[in-house]
């Protein structure tokens, strides 16, 4: 749940140990359980005592808000691909590309791919919302946004942002 804020670093240490070396922990917007709103839109290089970590913080479309003030709008996947309208999502993908000349960090769950997945009861009506939404037209929507955006490997990401493109 995109669980590592300014609160807790020590994450970082456990990836590593892991074995992970790329990560897309931080969604640099807010949320309720995620308030990473001031943390960098960029790819970032997270040195730890433990070796490094390449950060590649998932997509938000920024809107200008009152002078230099902007809003950061989520549209990297999951919840996000199966609720928010397709045009909106694009919107923000593109805005990303081609106003920000940035390039953005997808994801999806692979349960979201699952039709046949359980079906869980008890679940508050925003959860089963949340969880369920869209579900049963999303390998749809994900083919839809694989033939319009190029996507690539997380590693050749990183290496076009290094070297600058």
């Amino acid at each position: 749940s995109f669980s590592i804020t300014h609160a807790n670093p020590w994450a970082y240490d456990q990836l590593l140990r892991a074995g992970y070396r790329y990560d897309s922990s931080v969604y640099p917007t807010w949320h309720p359980r995620y308030a990473n709103q001031k943390r960098s839109l960029e790819p970032e290089r997270i040195v730890r005592a433990e070796g490094q970590l390449n950060e590649l913080p998932l997509a938000v479309a920024c809107l200008p808000l009152l002078g230099s003030h902007r809003v950061r709008i989520p549209v990297a996947g999951g919840a996000y691909w199966r609720l928010f309208p397709r045009p909106f999502i694009s919107w923000g993908l593109e805005r990303i590309k081609e106003s920000e000349g940035r390039s953005f960090t997808c994801y999806l769950h692979p349960w979201e791919l699952d039709n046949d997945q359980p079906r869980f009861s008890g679940m508050g009506f925003l959860t089963r919302v949340r969880h369920y939404g869209g579900a049963a037209a999303f390998d749809k929507r994900v083919e839809w946004f694989c033939r319009k955006f190029k996507f690539a490997p997380i590693a050749e990401v990183w290496r076009d942002f290094l070297m600058g493109h």
